[in-house]
């Protein structure tokens, strides 16, 4: 049997639905060999002759995507390796992270930002875009591809039964009694707007954030280069050997405005010695920040703390993006972010990062010897 044959038939078994106009498609979507939720909110759109995708559909780990996206700042953000694109919906602009600009753009429909599908996969050349008309079906196909997948043909195939069942919720959520008759009747999905009517949505410019480092090593160049970009300070804590060993780098961070900390180790009284020299060696200044991760104990510390030093946190570093977007997300008023600077994110991960403390308004304050200090550290 068909999969013509098979929706049909399980579709004249169930209820009766009025047929649609042409312009009431609808669109089921995949990524690689998996079919997403069906439903009116989250369903691709035509626009000008364009096929529109929630941006959601681009956080996906079988694409190699991710997303950020504000309604109040009108700004989507795509993920893709090294490479992003930046969606602005106020000025109806495209760029990439180059600043190569493109003249395609983001629409506002459903109360959210579709892109399309299409022209983003022209930028990630690894995805691949399909559009599978079946009209006869009753659905049209868009599927987004990466890697090892499916042809369209053999997606169907092994899909069908899925298929159905998707078109069948789908139909029962859209159907709607008239006054007049128990027919249900098929609501129409309204037209997409391109021009954005942004809304209240969330606005961290009240949460102060400080971003810090613990070691300094040869990979530390590329977080000063993204940093440098956007223009954020923050603040690196390093031993002595890391001193001595990136003796340029301590220089170009010092000169660049971030501010330069001694990272204690199992000896915090010869530690900051050793530091306090080498620093001013290298840079020419003197340091009172410091920092330590959890190993050492509340002696240790306090020891620390009576040579004079400001001991500004005393934790392990956060190494996974997860764990660090969850910090930032969960934090009222102040955040610490305390990451490793030794063996740091990979760009992709920490460019994501800056990029939703820009999107989101987190006001990113710089850490000096004069910030409040020891919200980090905390005793017993």
């Amino acid at each position: 049997m068909t999969l013509i044959m098979v929706i049909a038939s399980l579709l004249a078994g169930l209820i009766a639905f009025p047929a649609a106009a042409a312009d009431d498609i609808i669109y089921i979507t995949a990524v690689n060999n998996n079919l997403l939720e069906l439903k009116a909110e989250t369903m691709p759109v035509k626009y000008k002759s364009l096929i529109y995708v929630p941006y959601s559909v681009f956080n996906s780990n079988d694409l190699g995507t991710k997303t950020i996206y504000s309604k109040q700042a009108q700004v989507v953000v795509i993920y893709y390796g090294n490479t992003k694109l930046l969606f602005n919906m106020g000025n109806g602009t495209c760029y990439d992270g180059e600043g190569n600009e493109y003249d395609f753009k983001a629409i506002y429909h459903n109360d959210t930002a579709y892109l399309p599908a299409f022209y983003i996969t022209k930028v990630f050349k690894d995805i691949k875009y399909s559009y599978r008309r079946a009209d006869s079906d009753g659905f049209h196909l868009v599927r987004l591809t990466r890697g090892e997948a499916y042809t369209d043909d053999e997606f169907l195939q092994n899909a069908a039964i899925n298929i159905q069942l998707r078109l069948t919720q789908y139909l029962k959520s859209i159907a709607t009694p008239t006054p007049s008759q128990n027919t249900p009747v098929i609501t129409q999905r309204p037209t997409p707007t391109p021009v954005p009517t942004p809304t209240p949505d969330i606005n961290r410019s009240n949460v102060k954030v400080y971003l810090t480092f613990l070691g300094i090593s040869s990979k530390t160049a590329s977080l000063l280069n993204l940093l440098d970009s956007y223009k954020y300070k923050a603040c690196f804590f390093a031993t002595a050997q890391q001193i001595k060993e990136n003796a340029s780098l301590a220089r170009r961070i010092y000169g660049s405005g971030h501010t330069l900390g001694i990272l204690l180790e199992d000896n915090p009284l010869e530690d900051s010695r050793i530091a306090i020299e080498t620093i001013f060696s290298a840079v020419h200044a003197s340091v009172l920040l410091s920092a330590a991760d959890s190993d050492l104990t509340e002696e240790q510390l306090s020891q620390a703390e009576s040579t004079g030093l400001i001991l500004w946190s005393a934790e392990a570093p956060l190494t996974k993006s997860g764990s660090i977007l969850e910090r930032l997300e969960a934090s009222r008023r102040r955040c610490d972010l305390i990451l490793d600077g030794e063996e740091p994110l990979n760009r992709t991960s920490f460019e994501y990062l800056l990029d939703t403390l820009d999107t989101y308004n987190y006001s990113v304050t710089e850490v000096n010897e004069l910030t409040e200090t020891r919200l980090s550290y905390v005793k017993g």
